[in-house]
Formats: structure tokens, C-alpha cells, sequence
């Protein structure tokens, strides 16, 4: 998930608790992402909704799409217009604002 990442390197020196719920909060953006997404991809087959994953990072959580032609869905190309599924649902998602309410909650 593009930023979160970045937002945690930037929080690597809060105490344990903040870290972990900043942690909690990439988590739960990565899995609404995924279910988001899910939801938003064109069927065709049903490979393509298959594919779509989260994998844990040292710094975070990332969701991908697996399916060769994921990205010429994602994208377009060619004669094919795009038909976003995954970048707006990573808007959607809204980490920047999950880490700021996690780290509100953890924060005197």
C-alpha cells in the first residue's frame, strides 16, 4: 500500500504500542483494500479476482494482483479502456487517516 511503508519508518522510534497499533492499522487498510478490490474487479473468468492477495512486508502490507493481465485491466492498453479495481480501492481504504487515529488512540 503506497505510503504506509514511509509512515512507518517515519514512526519507527514510538514505543512498542504505537508501533503495533500503527502496524494493526496497515493490517486492517491492507485486508479492506483486498476485500474492496475483490469486490470492484471485472469477472470474467474469475482469475483475475483470484489472484488478488496481501503479503506482509517488513514495513507493511502490500496487495497485488497476480494474473498476467492484471495490470492491462488496471491500466488499459491497447484498444482496452482501464477499469481500475485496485488503486481505488487503496483510496478508499484511507491509511493515512487509520494511522492517525491508531496513533491518537495510542498517544497521551
Amino acid at each position: 500500500m503506497k505510503g504506509a511503508s514511509a509512515a512507518l519508518r517515519r514512526f519507527s522510534a514510538l514505543d512498542g504500542k504505537a508501533r503495533q497499533a500503527l502496524r494493526h492499522a496497515c493490517d486492517a487498510a491492507a485486508r479492506d483494500t483486498l476485500s474492496q478490490a475483490r469486490a470492484a474487479v471485472p469477472v470474467r473468468s474469475g482469475r483475475l479476482r483470484a489472484s488478488l492477495a496481501v503479503s506482509s512486508l517488513e514495513n507493511g502490507m502490500k496487495v497485488t494482483a497476480s494474473a498476467p493481465y492484471a495490470i492491462l485491466i488496471e491500466q488499459g492498453g491497447g484498444r482496452s479502456p482501464a477499469q481500475p479495481y485496485l488503486q481505488p480501492a487503496a483510496r478508499r481504504t484511507d491509511f493515512p487517516a487509520r494511522a492517525l487515529r491508531a496513533l491518537q488512540e495510542e498517544l497521551p
